[in-house]
């Protein structure tokens, strides 16, 4: 059996224990200042603590060396509560908590600071990591119309969304899909029987088991569907299992579905752009969906990277040292960059924008492309 992996990563994440978490606050485009945040951002309360994170007494004495509370005049608080405002190295900027749940942002007052959204894991600041966790960011988008085709059976007690090319069209190869955060919806579904028309056979893999976020959100906005919604705790949960299943997962389908001359490519959005890079290094599996410098520099395997302009998940920085670090190991990779559109614009954009829809289609088509090529060889 030969094994081939060429893959696509979108919008990529990862799940890693840092802490204390942060938000990074960018001043008009200068210098990122890194502002530790604890879960329910309750100022001038007690900070939540877990073992070994030697958290401070009070958020605002974790926040002590970093900034001081004002009001609204300017004049210096002792403590800070919702709707007051915080002063970043003499740049007032107004705090909005989200109490309750693991997610704080700093919004601006001026229109001049660009503002990175972050959860209770580390954020964009820590250079070990290449990508941010899922979060709100990943719960905009649009759904799609139209009748699937494609069948569901459980592999590896892991429900599997397969499709298949209509008769006397197939390669022969097989395709692994890797959902976002929603799992099997009809976007997700769609585009496996997008990429089944293209000639593959299909198998998508619900780590979630019938638990996609949207069953907790609706939209970042929402926070009535489930009150007491843990994201972090539900993402740690979906990716435990996915790091034990995913290796025995694709193993199973090669050896059901697979023949000796069966070639393999794998692609993944958001959640499961990570499992795309442990699939690709080396080594395989290195851990539970982190994405780490080290996952590059062992890429083993083609990578294409299909990437929106404006996504916190992997912000220009960061796709600019991956690239980098692809470069100067003399990786085979390449990149699709696309101008205005933002993170899962690949699956769940508004097919009633022309230009979304052409940004959709024109990545779709340069996925199935550089699988076409590389399968090729």
């Amino acid at each position: 059996m030969l094994l081939l992996l060429a893959a696509v990563l979108f919008a990529t994440t990862f799940v890693a224990a840092c802490s204390p978490p942060n938000i990074q606050v960018i001043v008009d485009g200068g210098t990122p200042f890194q502002v530790p945040i604890f879960k329910d951002c309750n100022y001038g309360d007690p900070a939540p603590t877990t073992p070994g994170n030697n958290a401070p007494a009070t958020a605002t004495d974790a926040l002590a060396d970093y900034t001081r509370f004002v009001d609204a005049s300017g004049a210096t608080l002792d403590s800070a509560s919702t709707g007051q405002l915080l002063e970043f190295f003499g740049q007032a900027v107004s705090l909005q908590v989200l109490l309750g749940q693991t997610l704080c942002t700093v919004t601006d007052t001026s229109d001049n600071i660009d503002v990175i959204q972050g959860d209770d894991e580390s954020l964009n600041g820590d250079d070990s990591y290449l990508a941010i966790p899922p979060g709100d960011h990943c719960l905009s988008g649009n759904l799609h119309t139209g009748e699937t085709r494609g069948k569901v059976e459980t592999i590896d007690e892991a429900p599997t969304y397969i499709t298949s090319p209509h008769p006397g069209k197939g390669n022969g190869n097989i395709l692994f899909y890797y959902p976002d955060v929603h799992g099997f919806y009809n976007n997700a579904m769609l585009l496996m029987d997008a990429f089944a028309d293209a000639g593959y056979t299909v198998f998508g893999i619900d780590y979630f088991r019938d638990d996609p976020v949207w069953k907790h959100r609706k939209d970042s906005n929402d926070k009535t569907t489930d009150p007491g919604f843990d994201h972090a705790a539900w993402r740690d949960k979906h990716a435990s299992f996915a790091k034990a299943t995913i290796p025995k997962w694709t193993k199973t389908i090669a050896k059901t579905y697979g023949k000796e001359t069966t070639k393999y490519c794998c692609v993944g959005y958001c959640f499961g752009a990570s499992y795309v890079l442990n699939s690709l290094t080396a080594e395989g599996f290195i851990s539970a969906g982190a994405l780490t410098d080290e996952q590059f520099q062992n890429l083993a395997k083609p990578l294409l990277l299909s990437c929106a302009e404006n996504d916190h998940a992997f912000p220009p920085e960061k796709r600019q040292k991956a690239q980098k670090i692809l470069q100067d190991g003399g990786k085979k990779y390449q990149f699709q960059l696309f101008q205005g559109v933002n993170h899962g614009f690949a699956v769940r954009c508004n097919l009633d924008d022309p230009y979304e829809r052409y940004v959709k289609e024109q990545s779709y088509r340069g996925i199935v492309e550089w699988f076409n090529f590389w399968l090729s060889q």
